[in-house]
């Protein structure tokens, strides 16, 4: 009877330790898949509104160039400064892409909780640089196109 009762102890306590390491790699997940939710509506519908407002500028400064309003300094400075944003804007959206391409969510499954635990803390630091990256470009475009 003893050995039944601490063999059912032993086996309770596994099963719930098993239970919490699962709790502990579903919380880490949707920590890493909270960063995903903020940054993924930038990217696939802020992004491309702010890249053809800024292919927009682009022609605009072609014309006042045209037009003798702008000297070929003033247009140099700006195209650069367009063109950085962009590339901010591209480099921000690709960085997302290729997270999501290499987010390997159906291993966390086969592998120990430490190592998918491990895991996923690298990825919510791969994330939490995309959400900075993002962030940025982000406020670069709209400071640059409110004051134009």
């Amino acid at each position: 009877m003893k050995k039944q009762l601490i063999l059912s102890a032993t086996v309770l306590v596994g099963l719930f330790a098993c239970g919490t390491d699962k709790t502990a790699v579903k919380t880490a997940e949707k920590d890493v898949f909270a960063l995903h939710d903020e940054v993924m509506p930038l990217t696939m519908g802020t992004f491309p509104k702010l890249q053809k407002q800024l292919e927009a500028r682009l022609t605009a400064l072609d014309s006042l160039t045209s037009a003798g309003a702008l000297s070929q300094v003033q247009l140099g400075e700006e195209r650069e400064q367009i063109v950085r944003i962009r590339r901010q804007l591209t480099l921000a959206d690709s960085s997302m892409n290729a997270w999501m391409e290499n987010y390997n969510s159906d291993t966390l499954e086969k592998i120990s909780t430490a190592d998918a635990l491990n895991y996923l803390e690298k990825e919510k630091q791969t994330m939490t640089a995309v959400k900075q990256r993002t962030n940025t470009a982000l406020t670069d475009a709209n400071a640059y196109l409110k004051n134009e």
